[in-house]
């Protein structure tokens, strides 16, 4: 049985892929796709820690491609509904303040606050996504010299508040994997008028599912 999992931090971003795969047969979290092929759904809870709670328990589980999908915010003017691949992730505030200097664990000595995986998944639909690279947060960015102080440092593509955790678990566990994620709203000082949730949620549903189907046909 060849597994693909899926993970999101919250049900609302995968709701309409979840209502199309509602007709299979199903438990819980397992939706099976054909005799050989199953799509294990596991809704995390939003933040690192939430993340890293849910992955773990899945420790020797035998996943064959872990995607992680979600929305995000865009540094670089991403319009609203672009679904990017995101191949390298960054633990942005692990370090320390020194007066009004950020000190990343890297310049500590203390290990490596980037993550990228060592077994990417690319796919044909995946190779049409722009790369980026992401930030993951506790808090989300919306007061303008946090955002051009963390631009300056790491010059990320986007933020999300979970796909470090994601990436680090996948290369821990030696899956093939991918962050996948839709712009909602640029990075700015918080105007939630502007955001375009339904939108980002929309496109990357309609990615998602043509994501599962090229999957189970081309791994048989």
């Amino acid at each position: 049985m060849k597994t693909l999992l899926l993970v999101c931090a919250t049900r609302m971003e995968i709701a309409p892929l979840l209502e199309q795969l509602a007709a299979l047969p199903h438990d819980e979290r397992t939706y099976h796709l054909s005799p050989n092929h199953q799509l294990m759904v596991v809704i995390t809870g939003v933040g690192m820690t939430q993340t890293a709670l849910a992955l773990g328990s899945l420790y020797q589980q035998v996943v064959d491609v872990a995607i992680n999908a979600g929305v995000a915010g865009s540094f670089v003017n991403h319009v609203p509904g672009t679904v990017v691949n995101v191949q390298s992730d960054t633990f942005s505030e692990l370090g320390a303040q020194d007066d009004d200097t950020f000190l990343s664990i890297d310049t500590m000595g203390l290990g490596s606050a980037q993550v990228r995986v060592s077994r990417p998944y690319f796919s044909p639909l995946t190779k049409t996504l722009p790369i980026v690279s992401g930030i993951t947060v506790n808090t989300v960015h919306g007061h303008e010299p946090s955002i051009e102080k963390v631009k300056s440092l790491f010059r990320p593509a986007i933020e999300s508040m979970e796909g470090a955790a994601f990436l680090l678990a996948a290369e821990k566990f030696g899956w093939r994997a991918a962050q996948i994620r839709c712009i909602s709203n640029a990075v700015e000082r918080r105007d939630k008028s502007k955001w375009q949730m339904n939108k980002a949620i929309q496109s990357l549903n309609a990615f998602l599912f043509s994501l599962i189907q090229e999957w189970q046909n081309d791994s048989h």
